[in-house]
């Protein structure tokens, strides 16, 4: 059973927030409950022919691990120049690479990105090793025997989308005993709603943008009254799960049980562009979650670390300042 969290309670870890969230300085604090990121690592090829490493659930991890929360990320790349790049990185940031798996007949993912306006759209290249995660050293990497339940567990959605992944993840969620975030990414042809009754059973968190929920559930999302009905149609389709609706300039909606929570959005000092603004608010608002931050200050906290990383090319920085006082100010 998934642990409720209708109460704005969601999981603590055993140290202070104030060790990780609060901090000023590049000290870092290994998490006890740490969070478990799974899904795909590639990288952003620019126009401009510059190369940024992200992907959505590297991202959150790389943001978990800016917060100072730990995080073991779960993934795999190849045996070249890019995978060896993905694990120098990590190592630089302080992340811990031992969940990262080594496909040696398959590339290290690459994206490429095009910006107008600001606004990202991506060219997905398939068959990449992050497709191709073998389930039994994911299962044991998960440390499923020993991992507290407390923890929480963050699924993205790309790394479906092959069958044997698809297998893999859904032997590690089957088996998942903690909380569970799910961070819905529709990018077609890569996303099948087929795979939604398994991802979302007893999912903990739910996390969408406005636009993939009204073509999850066919309404029209023009207020927040109209997000809560179309919540309610995706709880009477795949459960009761907390939802976490992203509008962009106009803010993000979090639904908990009958409770409704509003952020307005943080307009950034200079708009470089969106590429990862949605993986910030991702990880900041699970950082809040695991240490019991109200959901009012989670979310404000949330939203000005995605304006942050607007004022950035890419998704991830290696400027640690990025993040320091975003749940006091």
């Amino acid at each position: 059973m998934q642990q409720p969290f209708g109460t704005g309670k969601v999981c603590r870890s055993r140290r202070s927030p104030a060790i990780n969230l609060l901090m000023t300085s590049n000290e870092s604090t290994v998490t006890v409950n740490r969070p478990i990121v799974l899904g795909e690592v590639l990288f952003d090829c620019f126009e401009n022919r510059q190369r940024v490493l992200g992907g959505a659930p590297f991202n959150v991890a790389w943001n978990l691990q800016g917060l100072g929360e730990s995080p073991l990320f779960l993934s795999a790349i190849g045996d070249d120049d890019l995978g060896q790049s993905v694990l120098q990185t990590m190592k630089n940031w302080d992340m811990d690479s031992t969940g990262l798996q080594v496909v040696s007949d398959r590339p290290t993912g690459t994206v490429q990105v095009s910006v107008d306006n600001g606004q990202p759209s991506y060219q997905i290249v398939e068959h990449q090793a992050y497709d191709f995660i073998d389930q039994a050293r994911l299962l044991k990497d998960a440390r499923l025997a020993d991992q507290p339940t407390e923890s929480m567990l963050y699924c993205g959605t790309l790394a479906l989308r092959g069958a044997a992944n698809r297998q893999s993840i859904q032997a590690l969620i089957a088996q998942w005993t903690g909380p569970r975030f799910v961070d819905l990414n529709l990018r077609p042809p890569h996303f099948d709603p087929a795979w939604l009754p398994a991802l979302l059973d007893n999912a903990t968190w739910v996390k969408l943008n406005d636009e993939e929920l009204a073509e999850l559930t066919g309404k029209t999302i023009q207020d927040p009254d109209s997000i809560v009905q179309a919540v309610a149609i995706m709880r009477s389709r795949y459960g009761q799960a907390n939802y976490l609706v992203t509008c962009g300039s106009r803010g993000a909606h979090a639904l908990m049980g009958d409770n409704r929570f509003f952020q307005p959005a943080v307009a950034p000092d200079q708009l470089m562009d969106t590429v990862g603004a949605g993986d910030a608010f991702t990880a900041a608002t699970m950082a809040g979650l695991i240490n019991d931050i109200p959901i009012d200050r989670t979310l404000a906290a949330a939203s000005r670390l995605a304006s942050r990383v607007c004022t950035l090319k890419g998704a991830t920085t290696m400027d640690r300042t990025l993040y320091h006082g975003l749940f006091t100010a």
